[in-house]
């Protein structure tokens, strides 16, 4: 006799279709250009910002989630996820390049190991340089040392976040007082080595997006309603695109993305990273080919009355339960659903595919414009991801009159052929 019937999953309020988009759009130039590269619907990075992270978790989780050997977590998953780096530290429970915070200090006991990570491209973000909570003190000083040591390993970080306390008075943008890092002359101003150093995106505090759903049924009511007549505060509405134009406080230009956090009260953090998902709804996300920048802090288990609990690799080995947001995100990509890309990887396709545009230049041939301010010594690379909607599997692209290599894709989810130039994952550093 079979045991009690199985209760009906209970419904959440509002359903799926009308709850606020907390993603952005891929939005190409070219109505040639496919949003995303074949095969995928939808796309994700994870911003990950590094507090709270011992070198072994670091080691561990990196393994796990972009390997496909074995690791101390479980057979890894073959995403593509980079993170971001410190290059000092004031606490002992964030590993550093350098040991400390003096901005002559000497490189950590890790320091050559992350070498091979900028190199091969797995950290690819720069997390205000360091962490100063509650100590204060990173000055021009400490930026240049650690751009100066990227630039000799020919290494650019294309990708700067903010980070922490008022006490991180090198944080950009015009978001709070303490924002000294853009300001000329301050002792923490470096926005114009920032520059001059190549890098190309900044988030700020404000560049966030939450939509936390109200509590009582008369204010869901309510926000529904303004949601749908178009009443809500502009200050409210999700941003449709993940790239926009920001000028600093020196008057400087630079890129500014959106990132996605979606759990409310807290940071996001790999003990709430579920209900991010959750939140952001990957169905969704496929259904008009959208972009999601997560904001993540894959160090903290849970943050609790205040107060952030490290994640331990021995706890995670023991319970796996927090990891499975990331295996829910590799079985998505691995059915060809979801790119799970790097958080500049994905912002330079986004910056693509806005300036492409594609031309007919004879039978069976497109000639190919990267528009201006592309980067033409290696188009291959410039141009990773690249997918143009053709009507003929054996059509060629070309660029300056110089034919590229590509792939040649069946029809996708949605029937279309096409042609891709090939995306180049980042070396595997842990075999």
């Amino acid at each position: 006799m079979s045991g009690a019937p199985a209760r009906p999953a209970a419904r959440r309020w509002p359903p799926a279709w009308l709850r606020p988009r907390l993603h952005q759009r891929a939005r190409p130039r070219d109505p040639l250009v496919r949003p995303l590269p074949y095969p995928f619907l939808g796309a994700v990075a994870l911003s990950n910002d590094i507090e709270f992270t011992s070198f072994a978790l670091f080691e561990a989780l990196m393994a796990f989630m972009n390997s496909r050997g074995p690791t101390p977590l479980g057979p890894g998953l073959g995403l593509e996820v980079a993170s971001s780096l410190f290059f000092y530290s004031a606490h002992p429970y964030t590993f550093s390049y350098f040991q400390g915070t003096a901005a002559d200090a000497p490189p950590g006991p890790h320091a050559a190991r992350l070498g091979e990570y900028l190199r091969a491209g797995w950290i690819d973000t720069n997390h205000a340089y360091g962490d100063f909570d509650f100590t204060g003190g990173c000055t021009r000083a400490h930026a240049a040392r650690a751009l100066e040591t990227l630039a000799r390993q020919g290494v650019t970080l294309d990708v700067f976040t903010n980070h922490g306390t008022e006490h991180n008075t090198q944080n950009i943008g015009a978001d709070a007082p303490y924002h000294r890092g853009d300001v000329p002359g301050d002792p923490a101003w470096h926005a114009d080595l920032l520059r001059q150093a190549g890098c190309r995106f900044v988030w700020t505090d404000s560049l966030k997006v939450d939509r936390t759903p109200p509590r009582g049924l008369e204010n869901r009511l309510r926000t529904l309603a303004s949601d749908m007549l178009g009443l809500v505060d502009p200050a409210r509405r999700t941003p449709r695109e993940v790239l926009r134009p920001l000028a600093l406080q020196d008057g400087g230009p630079m890129t500014g993305f959106i990132r996605v956090a979606g759990t409310g009260e807290n940071a996001p953090n790999l003990g709430n990273m579920g209900q991010q998902l959750a939140r952001l709804g990957l169905r969704r996300l496929y259904s008009g080919w959208g972009v999601a920048v997560l904001y993540q802090h894959l160090g903290v288990a849970v943050r609790q009355a205040g107060r952030c609990h490290a994640a331990e690799v021995a706890a995670l080995a023991r319970d796996p339960r927090p990891l499975e947001p990331l295996r829910e995100l590799a079985r998505e990509a691995d059915a060809g659903r979801l790119w799970v890309a790097g958080t500049a990887r994905l912002l330079r396709y986004l910056e693509m595919i806005a300036r492409v545009t594609v031309r007919p230049a004879g039978p069976g041939v497109l000639d190919v414009d990267p528009g201006p301010g592309a980067d033409a010594s290696d188009p291959q690379a410039a141009l990773q991801g690249l997918t143009i909607f053709v009507p003929d599997a054996t059509t060629t692209l070309r660029l300056r009159g110089r034919e590229l290599a590509v792939t040649r894709n069946g029809p996708d989810a949605r029937g279309r052929h096409s042609v891709s130039i090939p995306l180049r994952k980042p070396e595997d550093i842990w075999t």
